[in-house]
């Protein structure tokens, strides 16, 4: 076989971009779990409620970030499905 008609499989570029963005956003994300943890945790210490309060919204926060981030990584990937199938054809 003639090596240069050997082709290789590779994800798209934009596939890789995205899933360093995902990884990056996860990083991102937990720090607002881990700030509300802390806050809570403090808060207990301290006897704060209002500073409890702050940590269990940053912390619930995160979670809402990180569920946002794997729904857009999901249908990023369908899209780019749906353009690996479109382009084959």
């Amino acid at each position: 076989m003639d090596p240069k008609h050997v082709t290789r499989a590779r994800s798209p570029p934009h596939a890789v971009r995205s899933n360093e963005k995902r990884q990056k956003g996860v990083v991102m994300d937990n720090k607002d779990q881990v700030k509300g943890k802390v806050k809570q945790a403090v808060g207990d210490l301290t006897d704060n409620e209002d500073l409890k309060k702050h940590g269990k919204a940053d912390e619930k926060a995160g979670d809402v970030k990180e569920f946002l981030d794997d729904v857009k990584g999901k249908a990023d990937d369908l899209v780019d499905d749906v353009k690996d199938k479109i382009t084959k054809h």
